[in-house]
């Protein structure tokens, strides 16, 4: 019987967490835009643009995407804020955790955002990074928005606007937090370029 039950937990664990041994995982990959953090094991998927600045292009291992527990054997699976994507930074193996905000990211799971942050390919070699001009290249070096820039560059600068206020980067407006209680509001012109920034 304990046997059941330890396979039962198992078995709903699994199905629970998809993600969990998704593509990702275990491989090396690149960060595809600028990400910041106060405390690298408290980062948050709702992308606040405090504290300290890791940069496009930077190559790490990921460990985790999905559920996480600092207690082995406690996975705590009833808890939305529990889901992370963790991983580590392959030049000085600093781990980092990003707590998923469900909330904040409508029908886009943990897994599509890990997928978003981070791919097989280094985004500073892309043709995309190729194409900006030097003023854009100049703003996602420093991880600021400027009037002028396009949408992609935008991306690769600042990250992903938190989808419940955002719901596509199609929209022409996209609203960013600076921090839980100052907002930042970018909006584009048909053409996909930033007009004002406020």
């Amino acid at each position: 019987m304990r046997l059941f039950v330890l396979l039962s937990f198992i078995l709903a664990a699994v199905a629970a967490n998809p993600a969990q041994g998704a593509g990702l995982v275990g491989k090396e990959a690149y960060l595809q835009t600028n990400l910041w953090f106060e405390n690298p094991k408290k980062i948050f998927s709702t992308n606040y643009h405090k504290g300290v600045m890791l940069p496009a292009g930077t190559r790490v291992r990921i460990k985790l995407v999905g559920y996480y527990s600092d207690s082995p054997g406690s996975p705590q699976l009833s808890m939305d804020e529990e889901q992370m994507i963790v991983f580590q930074t392959v030049a000085d193996k600093v781990e980092y955790r990003i707590r998923y905000v469900s909330k904040h990211h409508g029908k886009v799971s943990v897994k599509e955002l890990a997928e978003m942050y981070f791919k097989e390919t280094d985004p500073l070699k892309s043709a995309a990074y190729a194409g900006f001009s030097q003023q854009e290249k100049d703003a996602i070096r420093r991880g600021v928005i400027e009037k002028g820039m396009s949408k992609e560059a935008v991306l690769m600068s600042y990250g992903y606007p938190p989808h419940h206020r955002t719901p596509s980067v199609k929209y022409d407006t996209w609203i960013y937090w600076h921090s839980r209680y100052v907002r930042k509001l970018v909006q584009f012109y048909d053409n996909g370029r930033v007009y004002r920034i406020q």
